[in-house]
C-alpha cells in the first residue's frame, strides 16, 4: 500500500496526466482537420497547435516527473505510469506531424516570398483610385478615355496581384486580409464607375 506522500504524488500525476489529454485532444481536433475531417487548419491554427504541443509537453513533463517519484510497477501506479507513456508517444507524433505541416505552409506564408508586397499593395490602392470619382472624371473626357482605354490593362494587373497574393488570403493571414481588403475596394470603385458610365 502507497503511504500518504505517495498518494499525494500519485493523486498530482493523474491531476497532470488529465491536464496532458485536455492538450492533446485539442491538437487530435487540427491533427484531424488534416486528414480531412472538417475544414482544412489555416496556418496560424498550426502554428496555435504547436503552441498547444508546447503546453503538453510541459504539463507532460510534470507528469512524469510524479510518477518517476512512485514504486515502478506498483499496482496503483503502473496504470498512470502507461498513461503517461503513451501520452509521450501521442505528444511526439503530433509534433512531428504539425511541424512537417508548418514548414510546408511556411512556403506559402512566409513574407520574404513576397518581396513585392508593399509596391503592390500601393499599386492596387493606386489603380482603385482612377475608378473613384466618376462625377470628376466625366467633366474631362481626355481623362475618361483613357480610363476606359487602359481598363484592360488595369485589370491584367490586378489578376496579377490577386493571383500572386490568393496563398496570403487563402491562410487568413493579416496581410492576406489586407490585400484582400483593397482588392475589394478596386471591384467595389470598379463596378460603381462601370454602372454610372453606362
Amino acid at each position: 500500500k502507497l503511504d500518504y506522500k505517495q498518494e499525494e504524488l500519485l493523486k498530482n500525476a493523474r491531476w497532470y496526466v488529465r491536464e496532458t489529454a485536455g492538450y492533446t485532444n485539442a491538437v487530435s481536433e487540427v491533427v484531424a482537420r488534416l486528414d480531412g475531417d472538417g475544414p482544412k487548419p489555416v496556418h496560424s491554427e498550426i502554428r496555435d497547435g504547436l503552441a498547444t504541443v508546447e503546453t503538453a509537453k510541459k504539463k507532460h513533463a510534470l507528469a512524469a516527473d510524479y510518477i518517476a517519484q512512485l514504486p515502478a510497477g506498483h499496482p496503483q501506479v503502473q496504470p498512470v505510469a502507461d498513461q503517461v507513456t503513451q501520452a509521450a508517444a501521442l505528444i511526439g507524433a503530433q509534433e512531428s506531424r504539425l511541424r512537417a505541416v508548418d514548414t510546408e505552409l511556411a512556403k506559402l506564408t512566409g513574407m520574404e516570398h513576397y518581396p513585392n508586397y508593399d509596391a503592390d499593395f500601393k499599386l492596387m490602392q493606386d489603380l482603385a483610385g482612377r475608378y473613384r470619382d466618376f462625377g470628376f472624371t466625366v467633366q474631362q473626357p481626355e481623362k475618361l478615355a483613357q480610363v476606359v482605354k487602359e481598363d484592360g490593362q488595369v485589370l491584367g494587373e490586378i489578376t496579377r496581384i490577386a493571383k500572386t497574393y490568393l496563398p496570403l488570403v487563402e491562410q487568413k493571414t493579416d496581410a492576406g486580409a489586407q490585400m484582400e481588403r483593397v482588392f475589394n475596394h478596386f471591384q467595389s470603385s470598379r463596378n460603381q464607375f462601370a454602372a454610372e458610365l453606362i
